[in-house]
């Protein structure tokens, strides 16, 4: 009896999200409405529920629902039901075409943005809040919840960085930086300070300034250091832009002409490494990941090499952590 009266309350639940969808105007395609019949009812419910509260931000629901299916990225609502009042409009949080790109790559990362963030957002001029949510996904995986940065970010007074470069720093006032880490309780492992070593003193002390401001919001500061770094190294042009099968040691003809972005990462980071390669069985691991994620993970490898010992456990294990996350918290919101 019980089983049957939760199973009525999941249908009851799942025909009262497809009336708020539709509600909110929103007629989906037989495609994703075929798709939505595949999921597990609570999951259909949370994925309608999302789109209900978001649909301004989305200029086609139907294919932000098939990437979910496809993906297995089913958002877990924060909001206890549709608030149209309080949703702004998207003409305010920039264009709409950049916007729902930035959504669908905020899906694609496992992110799901609450109302507060969105409403935050909005706050901003269109320009920066492409900027703010551009700079977020990009650190994803290294911030503890990225929509409690948002609403933090633009409560505190977002200030634009794009046009602006630090200048006349030197390696003093890095380890200036380092040591009011430390003495605030924040430890730098060897691989992050050997990072910051391998770029200029004015790109490290930004990259400290953010970790100083916001080391609440960040996971591990020492793993964020290190991705930044390589963030950096990339835009500077020292990461694969120049890639050719003699840069890695490799006989041009045996080298295929259509070798991926991924491919040439993991030959560039065995070509630097002085101890164990990745294999194929880690190359595989890293295949089931989207590929920039894999990137980061490999830059951040390649930041921290002669620090970890054995690549190819880091990568397997980082690789199965991500997808249980996945799968066990279905992408709640960070």
């Amino acid at each position: 009896d019980d089983y049957a009266m939760a199973g009525t309350a999941t249908s009851d639940a799942l025909a009262q999200a497809k009336l708020r969808l539709k509600a909110a105007g929103v007629e989906l395609e037989s495609d994703a409405s075929q798709a939505l019949d595949k999921l597990k009812p609570e999951d259909a419910v949370e994925l309608l529920k999302y789109i209900a509260e978001n649909c301004n931000y989305l200029r086609n629901p139907s294919k932000y629902i098939l990437n979910a299916c496809a993906n297995g990225t089913v958002p877990k609502s924060q909001s206890g039901g549709l608030q149209p009042a309080s949703t702004p409009a998207v003409s305010s949080v920039g264009d709409p075409e950049t916007m729902e790109q930035l959504l669908l790559k905020a899906q694609q990362v496992g992110v799901m943005l609450s109302n507060e963030a969105l409403t935050s957002l909005a706050q901003l001029p269109p320009e920066h809040s492409v900027e703010l949510l551009e700079f977020v996904l990009d650190r994803a995986q290294d911030l503890r919840h990225v929509s409690n940065y948002i609403v933090g970010t633009v409560a505190r007074g977002f200030k634009s960085q794009k046009g602006t470069k630090r200048g006349g720093e030197s390696q003093e006032a890095v380890q200036r930086y380092c040591k009011h880490l430390q003495e605030n309780g924040i430890q730098l492992d060897p691989s992050a300070h050997q990072a910051l070593g391998n770029i200029p003193a004015n790109d490290a002390v930004e990259i400290l300034e953010f970790v100083a401001e916001n080391a609440g919001h960040l996971k591990s500061p020492s793993a964020y250091i290190c991705g930044s770094v390589s963030r950096v190294s990339g835009a500077n042009g020292s990461a694969d832009s120049n890639w050719t099968p003699e840069s890695v040691g490799m006989n041009p003809q045996h080298v295929p002409s259509d070798i991926t972005f991924l491919e040439r990462r993991v030959l560039s980071v065995n070509a630097s490494s002085q101890g164990e390669q990745i294999d194929l069985t880690s190359y595989l691991a890293l295949r089931c990941l989207p590929e920039w994620h894999a990137k980061e993970m490999l830059d951040s490898l390649q930041a921290r090499k002669g620090a970890i010992s054995s690549p190819c456990n880091y990568i397997q294990a980082a690789v199965s952590k991500i997808i249980r996350g996945q799968h066990g918290r279905g992408y709640a919101p960070y």
